[in-house]
């Protein structure tokens, strides 16, 4: 018989957190990553204003 697990996925503006659990809700693993800032270029008319 396989094992079932949840896992929950939290993806915000600095970092995406996992967690996985079981169905007892004891955290079988873990991780973060954290994300690289993203620069938007201006467009034309905002450079010229």
């Amino acid at each position: 018989m396989s094992k079932k697990y949840i896992i929950g996925i939290d993806g915000g503006s600095q970092s995406t957190k996992v967690v996985m659990y079981d169905l007892e809700g004891n955290v079988v693993c873990e991780g973060k990553g954290l994300l690289q800032p993203m620069h938007h270029a201006l467009c034309r008319y905002c450079r010229t204003s």
